[in-house]
């Protein structure tokens, strides 16, 4: 989805490269979203399964994966998943821990628009919400409960959501089964993406209300 000249190629190529150099060293120093990672040591454990949705590259996957008894990874974007499969072979202790799936968790299963808000995918600023972008392309989806059923997960007890905005698509979507099962969830939220902003608020709201506790990323409990 790029057109660049081979001249272009090579530069966004280099570009590309010492960004994530120095993103990975933000990592490694513990300056990148400390409190994923306080989460994901506090909720995960290596009796039960979880659900990364926007993985992009791979950090909290090379991590929740080591504590986990499983992660099912979801990313659509395919210029992050070739960086994502590039840095599991790079960690192959970790390989049989982590299961690929290059679809979108949507609220219909079979195909959906897929978009970047710059033009640049694998920055991590991909999204369904995107789809009516000149740069926007189909991508596989599938209902949430679908993705359950059809990888037989029976051990799930968390559940990451990062989608740039997509959230207002799926959480209503999934009411019904975290109201059944209440994994926990870690939610990014992305306000400003969204296409009707009260509607959409309250929409995410009506689905968190099946949780008794709510908390922000320093663990403080939320009205």
């Amino acid at each position: 989805p790029f057109y660049l000249s081979d001249k272009n190629k090579l530069i966004e190529k280099i570009k590309r490269k010492v960004i994530l150099k120095s993103y990975w060293r933000r990592v490694n120093k513990n300056l990148w979203e400390p409190e994923i990672f306080k989460i994901f040591k506090r909720f995960l454990d290596k009796d039960h399964s979880y659900i990364d949705m926007g993985v992009w590259i791979g950090p909290t996957i090379l991590y929740g994966c080591q504590i986990a008894k499983h992660c099912y990874a979801i990313e659509p974007d395919p210029v992050a998943v070739k960086m994502l499969k590039e840095n599991i072979k790079l960690n192959p202790k970790s390989k049989h821990k982590i299961t690929i799936n290059e679809i979108a968790i949507s609220n219909k299963t079979g195909k959906i628009l897929f978009g970047n808000s710059k033009g640049t995918f694998g920055d991590s600023m991909s999204s369904v919400l995107f789809g009516n972008l000149k740069n926007s392309f189909y991508v596989k989806s599938i209902r949430f409960e679908e993705f359950i059923k059809k990888n037989k997960i029976k051990d799930l007890n968390f559940i990451k959501i990062d989608i740039e905005g997509g959230e207002t698509i799926i959480l209503p979507d999934i009411k019904k089964y975290l109201l059944k099962n209440k994994p926990a969830i870690h939610l990014s939220l992305h306000s400003f993406w969204f296409k009707n902003l009260k509607k959409d608020s309250k929409n995410i709201i009506d689905v968190l209300k099946i949780y008794k506790n709510c908390f922000n990323n320093k663990r403080r409990n939320l009205s």
